[in-house]
């Protein structure tokens, strides 16, 4: 069985943070990601994705993050 590891990032902007989230879950590259909002409320708010993925899928999960426009 993989080792599941926990990545955390953050996104300004719900409509991204959802956006990047699907696009996580659909890829395959995530078998779970948690919303929560990092910052309070205002015209950027920040939300922290806490995401579950192997250890296999790390490489190419950093590769999309980095890819992304966050």
């Amino acid at each position: 069985m993989a080792e599941i590891i926990e990545v955390r990032t953050t996104v300004v902007g719900h409509d991204k943070a959802v956006e990047l989230t699907q696009r996580l879950l659909l890829s395959g590259l995530a078998t779970s990601v948690d919303i929560s909002q990092a910052t309070p409320a205002g015209e950027d708010v920040t939300w922290q994705l806490a995401i579950a993925t192997t250890e296999d899928l790390l490489p190419a999960l950093h590769e999309h993050l980095s890819e992304s426009t966050l």
